[in-house]
């Protein structure tokens, strides 16, 4: 699966590839799956530190991270690609227009 932002248009990656999302639709119900998963992408940066982040990444087995400089609504996104590009947890793989792909290493 990829970790994605709900909010930024990146759920079509399903629609167009085939690919798996994590977030497909903004959810206005909090379920537990729900904030977890929220968690998850507020938190992905702090996966080296954070063993709730690592067994959500485990759960959902996220390999991919999808991050946009940009989105649909006026708040800011969970994650920046700053905050992953100089992680050693990931390595950029993608970067075009704003979109920025971090796959999960190790």
């Amino acid at each position: 699966a990829i970790l994605n932002e709900e909010r930024d248009g990146s759920a079509w990656m399903y629609a167009v590839s085939g690919l798996h999302p994590l977030l497909a639709v903004y959810q206005y119900i909090s379920t537990e799956q729900t904030l977890d998963r929220i968690y998850l992408a507020t938190h992905i940066a702090d996966v080296g530190d954070d063993e709730r982040v690592r067994a959500l990444v485990e759960r959902w087995g996220i390999r991919f991270v999808v991050v946009s400089d940009t989105g649909f609504v006026d708040e800011p996104p969970r994650v920046a690609a700053a905050d992953l590009a100089g992680n050693p947890a990931f390595g950029e793989v993608f970067a075009e227009g704003g979109v920025h792909v971090f796959q999960l290493q190790g």
